[in-house]
């Protein structure tokens, strides 16, 4: 049997024992929280970097496609692709490996619409699809007007950074209808599909408990319905 002493040694062992564990345990548990702090500091430093990158590429490529532009516009308007001995501008292209040459007309068309800020502002896509907008329309205005005043959808101006290329292209397209005499026609075929989607969906609503879907698309030259239905349903919907 150990004598007083011993025991509270061995006590006093045990507890020194416990307060080092402790110690241990929070120490890493610290470790652990500044590791985990670290990187997520690294992470928030590393995607900052990748975005201010970004930007300057993204800088970059808007004043790359202008000058892309105006090199293709010089050789192409100066003929200088003879001189290299080439047939045509889309030979030396296509030789070179340069790009298609709807691509590099579509380039040219904007430098020759827009000097180099308006361009950079609106982007190569929808510069183009301005461009194209007054032209095929035969529109007496500057393609730059637009981007001062706005551009014509659905019966008033909206602001050119509003505007998306489908809707300039859509615009285009109804005008060019209008032009030849085709728009009310295409509108009157129009709203009959949608009409009959709207019967061919009240009848299959019925049918199917509402689980059915009609929607219409444009493919082809002619306006067609799509019918979604489960698949247990189509009996019931054949059957006459």
């Amino acid at each position: 049997m150990g004598s007083p002493g011993q025991s509270r040694d061995s006590m006093s062992c045990e507890i020194c024992k416990s307060d080092l564990q402790d110690l241990q345990d929070g120490a890493a548990s610290r470790s652990v929280e500044d590791m985990a702090a670290a990187l997520t500091k690294s992470a928030k430093a590393r995607a900052n970097e990748l975005l201010a990158f970004i930007d300057r590429r993204k800088r970059e490529i808007t004043r790359a496609f202008y000058e892309l532009g105006a090199a293709l516009r010089e050789l192409h308007e100066k003929r200088l692709w003879a001189s290299l001995g080439y047939e045509s501008f889309d030979a030396m292209l296509a030789d070179r490996e340069v790009m298609s040459g709807f691509q590099a007309r579509k380039l040219i068309e904007v430098v020759r619409s827009f000097d180099r800020d308006v361009a950079a502002r609106l982007g190569a896509e929808k510069a183009y699809a301005l461009a194209r907008y007054v032209d095929r329309t035969k529109e007496a205005d500057d393609p730059a007007e637009y981007v001062l005043e706005g551009f014509p959808v659905g019966g008033h101006r909206k602001a050119i950074d509003e505007v998306t290329v489908r809707e300039i292209l859509r615009a285009t397209q109804i005008a060019v209808l209008r032009q030849k005499g085709g728009h009310g026609e295409s509108e009157r075929a129009r709203r009959d599909a949608e009409s009959t989607a709207r019967r061919v969906r009240g009848r299959l609503a019925d049918k199917t408990e509402h689980s059915s879907e009609v929607g219409l698309v444009f493919r082809k030259g002619s306006w067609r319905l799509r019918v979604e239905l489960p698949v247990e349903m189509a009996d019931r919907v054949l059957r006459v």
